[in-house]
């Protein structure tokens, strides 16, 4: 939902079942969307060995009201892609995916090789087709905030905002995010008596990059803000 925008009318939904795919039918009938099973399945079972699909999102407010399949990439997978990027282009064909060409497979190249998580999504149409829009997300695996200032300086935050402001898709502003990460906690009496804290986190999320048609059209950088009760021993 686009509150920003003013959008609120249609809410978007993702939908989480990581490896229990039996519940992909029930969420779509709760949402009146179960004529969509079959068009999801079938993205699904094209899906390449190391690609494992984990969620599902809707988004009915947007032109054509895509269907999202999305998944995290195994690691012995993203290691072979960030040596031979050819091989991305054969996941994408064996899923039907053809909105790709070499400088693509090389820029992502670039971000696997860099990469300690990533996460892919594609669009399903209602007829049953890809669009050509593909996501990728570097993700940085909750890296604490501590560890946020050598991220950005030296380690794979440094990586991957340099590679993206050399493609034009961020400027020097990305040198600010260390500063947004954020510890905290205050002491307060449990119920039991004892003693507990409530930390406020804020943490590197991921970095993604929407790709239309083949070129890099953007690129977000998301954080994660929790809130955690810890006992104090």
């Amino acid at each position: 939902m686009d509150t920003g925008a003013g959008e609120t009318e249609n809410a978007g939904a993702y939908f989480q079942y990581r490896d229990k795919k039996e519940l992909i039918a029930p969420f779509l009938k709760s949402v009146n969307e179960e004529r969509r099973l079959s068009l999801y399945m079938n993205i699904l079972n094209r899906l390449p060995e190391g690609m494992p699909p984990a969620y599902i999102g809707l988004f009915p407010g947007r032109e054509g009201s895509p269907m999202r399949i999305g998944g995290y990439m195994k690691h012995k997978l993203i290691r072979e892609i960030a040596e031979r990027p050819a091989l991305l282009g054969e996941c994408f064909d064996a899923i039907g995916f053809n909105a790709y060409d070499e400088d693509m497979l090389e820029f992502c190249r670039e971000i696997f090789a860099h990469a300690l998580g990533i996460d892919f999504q594609f669009d399903i149409y209602p007829d049953g087709n890809l669009g050509d829009v593909f996501g990728l997300s570097f993700s940085f695996n909750n890296i604490l905030p501590r560890q946020a200032d050598e991220c950005m300086k030296s380690g794979a935050g440094y990586e991957i905002m340099t590679l993206l402001e050399g493609r034009g898709l961020a400027d020097e502003r990305w040198k600010l995010i260390a500063g947004s990460a954020l510890g905290k906690g205050v002491l307060f009496e449990r119920s039991d008596g004892n003693l507990g804290i409530l930390a406020l986190i804020i943490r590197f999320n991921y970095a993604k990059i929407k790709f239309r048609s083949a070129k890099a059209m953007s690129a977000k950088f998301y954080l994660k803000m929790t809130a955690e009760e810890f006992i104090n021993a």
